[in-house]
């Protein structure tokens, strides 16, 4: 595939949510970065990968998919998206095992999420919408592996940190209100 083929003129014209969506997750993307500089934690270096990934598939999207004109859905999609950057890293004096713990669930969580963004490619969306429904790769075994991923691994930084884990109780509601605001095409 050419590259310019993946970004075409069209996509480019017809899709300004993309656009925005995109612009989003690239300062998604420089938060995490920043983040991940500040503490060093993988969590954050994760997200950096997610969020800039996130951004290029946005752009580059198929247009089979009615993006959601409804802003309250479309807001709350990009803050349960955006949560993650506000966890606490863990305290210098957090035991070794717990550390540990916190580096195989994020590592685990994100592998999820990032097989799932891949395998959905260029139908993935932030905001609910009208979508084709991928049954292929790990969406053959769950039903919404993206979010599972990221749920696993913000509870590690839960394991990490205590006072992360009101903050992974409102994301975890969150990814299921947008799990069922979903619409899927067969």
């Amino acid at each position: 595939m050419k590259f310019a083929g993946v970004l075409s003129r069209t996509a480019w014209r017809t899709d300004p949510t993309g656009r925005i969506g995109s612009a989003i997750m690239a300062a998604f993307g420089l938060i995490a970065a920043y983040r991940w500089q500040t503490t060093g934690f993988a969590f954050f270096g994760m997200m950096v990968i997610r969020d800039l990934a996130g951004a290029w598939f946005l752009l580059s999207r198929h247009s089979d998919a009615e993006s959601s004109r409804d802003w309250v859905k479309t807001g709350i999609a990009y803050l349960s998206t955006g949560l993650g950057l506000l966890y606490l890293a863990p305290a210098l004096d957090t035991p070794q095992w717990r550390l540990q713990i916190v580096s195989v669930t994020t590592l685990v969580g994100f592998a999820l999420a990032t097989f799932a963004q891949l395998d959905l490619g260029r139908s993935f969306g932030v905001s609910p919408a009208n979508r084709v429904r991928v049954t292929t790769g790990v969406y053959a075994l769950m039903k919404h592996p993206m979010y599972t991923g990221y749920v696993i691994a913000e509870l590690g930084m839960c394991v990490g940190n205590i006072w992360n884990l009101p903050l992974a109780t409102l994301a975890l509601l969150l990814y299921v209100v947008r799990g069922r605001w979903e619409v899927v095409r067969k």
